[in-house]
């Protein structure tokens, strides 16, 4: 069986509010191949 994700990068920032007391956490994950594209896209 192949793996579902075997190409797939994730990226997690924590990232700081400059005008609040707030935090931020960015998850990205590249590439994501979604059913019905060709193309891989970033989410």
């Amino acid at each position: 069986m192949k793996k579902a994700l075997p190409n797939t990068k994730v990226t997690v920032k924590l990232r700081r509010s400059n005008y609040k007391e707030e935090w931020y956490l960015i998850i990205e994950s590249y590439p994501v191949h979604k059913r019905g594209s060709i193309r891989a896209s970033r989410v």
